[in-house]
């Protein structure tokens, strides 16, 4: 313990989760919850009811299977654990590409890559949008004001942040017989490399509110590369942005970026999110078998080897990512919609 590096990590964990603590106590004490948005305020004794009211799985989705822990505000507007959703959460050079690919091979999983961190952007446009003086549900005699409106159902805007995401990945534009049906049973999913690129410690609670209230209905992974020099000097290689940075500065900005997705992953839970080292499981595709088990995929569903999907490999198609792309799962691989 003696590793400097060590030492650091210590210090910001420890630093994390004193000021965490704080703003649970805080909150707890004023017992007011803020709406995910940013918009109108509850009392925590009217959440938690509306909570035991409509805690519950909608949509036919075996609750022991994708999404057993949400909670799911149904509503006349919007049913947001209809859709279920894989997320990869990650940052840049750490086989996220390679990951997000050997995902799409599943059965009903539907992949996507970079979206130029659209999560950040619904989340700060409905912060922008659902602020004083608007409100979800105005007093008796204000519906036909200046910001007049009928009543909005807490938890409305999943539905539409999700048909974004579903949008930016939509499924092959071809009829097929079953097709429609088939399309909305996927899995729909995507990488992200930018989430935690710009913010802080203190920002992660809030995007994990944000997530959990409009994807209430996903699964992520959380993939970072502990080899952080090895991380930073491919940055500088490989992206332009990072090119004429000194390396030290280099390494010490992975190394933050790295201690948010492990607290994402905290505060998450073990049964929403599962962990992932790029730099084991490229080296010992086991570990990543085992994440895909986690899912909930038959043991047929696994990789006899890491795939390859990078610039290098798409341009030198008769090497890896030939075979990446002649890669076919096995046909006895399903989903389990319920436990072995």
């Amino acid at each position: 313990m003696d590793d400097p590096k060590w030492k650091n990590r210590v210090s910001v964990w420890n630093c994390a989760c004193l000021g965490l603590l704080t703003s649970v106590l805080v909150v707890l004490s004023t017992d007011q919850w803020c709406h995910p948005s940013g918009g109108t305020m509850m009392t925590g004794a009217v959440q938690r009811k509306e909570a035991a009211i409509s805690t519950r799985m909608s949509g036919g989705i075996d609750p022991k299977s994708w999404c057993p822990q949400a909670i799911c505000r149904d509503s006349a507007l919007c049913r947001p654990c209809e859709r279920r959703f894989l997320i990869i959460v990650t940052s840049g050079r750490t086989a996220s590409t390679t990951l997000t690919w050997m995902m799409d091979l599943l059965p009903g999983v539907r992949m996507s890559g970079e979206n130029n961190n659209v999560i950040q952007t619904m989340k700060s446009a409905l912060q922008r949008t659902l602020r004083h003086p608007f409100k979800l549900e105005l007093p008796k005699g204000q519906e036909k004001g200046a910001w007049g409106h009928n009543p909005i159902p807490y938890g409305s805007f999943a539905c539409p942040t999700q048909a974004i995401i579903e949008t930016l990945n939509p499924p092959p534009l071809r009829q097929e017989p079953n097709g429609t049906q088939q399309q909305q049973d996927d899995i729909v999913g995507f990488k992200t490399i930018r989430l935690f690129r710009n913010n802080t410690m203190a920002h992660v609670p809030g995007i994990v509110h944000f997530l959990k209230e409009h994807f209430p209905c996903a699964r992520y992974l959380v993939n970072y590369r502990s080899d952080v020099l090895a991380q930073a000097k491919s940055q500088a290689k490989n992206l332009p942005a990072y090119r004429n940075q000194d390396l030290g500065e280099g390494v010490a900005l992975v190394q933050a970026e790295t201690d948010r997705l492990r607290l994402f992953h905290h505060f998450m839970g073990n049964g929403t999110a599962y962990l992932l080292d790029s730099s084991e499981w490229t080296r010992n595709v086991t570990i990543l078998n085992n994440a895909i088990k986690w899912l909930g995929f038959h043991s047929n569903c696994a990789f006899p080897r890491v795939l390859q999907w990078d610039m290098k490999a798409q341009k030198q198609p008769q090497k890896e990512g030939a075979e990446a792309a002649e890669f076919k799962m096995d046909s006895t691989c399903r989903y389990l919609k319920s436990a072995e």
